[in-house]
């Protein structure tokens, strides 16, 4: 078979970057290739960069093409869209697969001899080989991250969404290998996702040194009392140093004066004003604002009028993240030194691991039960639902979806993550 490796880059893939192509000039006389870069940073300086790399290790029948994107498309069109020259490119040669190899995955040499012939052996159209999240080697990665897709397949379908045309199409551009995937399946062809065919893979960590400011914050109320003083116990024991702030909106102050004596059995002490003392490290400071709303109120719109008190009070301190933590949930200590580690890897502007349906532990959660939250994403969008806007949706309970479209809408860029933190119990007594 004749293939082209192909993959997007931009500069803030640097740092892997000489070391993902040294591989690729090891693994071309194991299995003789043409290989295609889609530069999408926002000059021409890195692709110049990245031709020095290829001269050092005298890659064979390589081209380079830049993609000029305005600065405020977000990385996941930009990927898309690099993806879709990679295509047209593809289906102007006379190659039988596309190897899409991302730069940060270093390969053993034998790797796409080993697609070709597991591709042949069972006539698929696409060979999705799970790679592992970068830093978790446990959670799964199915994205084109190492792929080999046929010919067949770039012929029918392209990476660029139409939105608005296709009720089909998903709405963001994040999830287009799980869509291309899908509609491979949907017209009768065939794919499928393959584990340890190829080993080892290294996924390659950028150099992270930023130690984050983050401030624990969570809605509470009376109604979780099963749940708070385990929680209590739980965010005392955290590892990464942070500050903790809890919105009690229960009908009267009664429950706040029960909620300071699990505080203190903890070792948790109360203090006026979060934020302006440096954070000691672990879980040893915190705050409770009282928010009285009528009884009637309903759930959702008491958690989301809390959760913009918190918003106001965290951009008037100077805190890097919100961890979002619903007190009938408890975690691993080492959880924020994880999300943290994701976050500043992608420079992703939320984190949000999935975990289980309190009733039932088969149906996924991604609400904002657990969530890393960065102060850029804090200061453009807020809580409080606006009904005569025509995006807001039509009710309370769909604040974190609404929330985290606003964030794509606006050119940042979230993840959801599974496997990652875990367990995760979702107490319901």
């Amino acid at each position: 078979m004749k293939i082209l490796i192909a993959t997007p880059v931009h500069k803030i893939k640097d740092y892997c970057m000489e070391r993902w192509l040294k591989n690729v000039a090891e693994l071309q006389p194991a299995y003789s290739a043409d290989l295609l870069l889609v530069d999408n940073s926002l000059n021409l300086d890195f692709m110049e960069k990245v031709k020095g790399y290829c001269g050092k290790y005298k890659i064979k029948n390589y081209k380079i093409k830049h993609l000029d994107l305005p600065p405020n498309i977000e990385r996941y069109e930009r990927m898309a869209r690099s993806r879709e020259i990679i295509r047209n490119e593809f289906l102007s040669k006379n190659y039988d697969a596309w190897f899409s190899w991302e730069s940060d995955i270093i390969i053993p040499t034998d790797t796409l001899g080993k697609l070709v012939k597991f591709m042949k052996t069972g006539d698929f159209m696409v060979i999705d080989h799970n790679c592992w999240m970068r830093g978790f080697p446990g959670a799964y990665c199915t994205d084109f991250g190492i792929a080999l897709v046929a010919r067949n397949a770039l012929e029918k379908y392209s990476f660029i969404l139409e939105f608005g045309t296709d009720p089909e199409m998903p709405k963001t551009y994040e999830p287009s290998e799980a869509w291309f995937k899908a509609r491979v399946l949907r017209d009768g062809g065939n794919c499928i996702e393959v584990d340890n065919l190829v080993t080892p893979i290294a996924h390659l960590n950028p150099i992270v040194t930023q130690k984050m400011k983050v401030l624990i914050a969570a809605p509470i109320h009376e109604s979780k009392d099963y749940s708070m003083d385990r929680w209590l116990e739980n965010v005392s024991r955290q590892e990464h140093p942070a500050d903790l702030l809890m919105v009690d909106n229960s009908v009267g102050t009664e429950y706040m004066r029960k909620v300071d004596m699990y505080c203190a059995k903890h070792g948790i002490n109360p203090v006026r004003n979060l934020g302006q003392s440096p954070i000691s490290n672990g879980v040893t400071n915190y705050k409770i604002i009282h928010l009285e709303l009528p009884i009637e109120q309903g759930k959702h719109e008491r958690v989301a009028r809390s959760r913009e008190i918190i918003r106001q009070y965290f951009l008037k301190h100077d805190y890097d993240a919100w961890f979002v933590w619903e007190c009938d949930q408890i975690i691993p200590v080492n959880t924020l030194d994880n999300l943290i580690k994701i976050m500043q890897q992608e420079n992703y502007m939320m984190v949000n691991p999935n975990k289980w349906a309190r009733e039932d532990p088969t149906i996924p959660n991604t609400d904002f039960g657990v969530s890393l939250i960065k102060r850029e994403a804090l200061g453009k969008h807020n809580f409080i639902l606006e009904f005569n806007d025509p995006e807001t949706p039509d009710t309370w309970e769909t604040g974190e979806s609404w929330f985290k479209s606003q964030v794509l809408k606006n050119g940042g860029s979230y993840i959801d993550v599974y496997g990652i933190i875990d367990p995760i119990y979702h107490l319901n007594q």
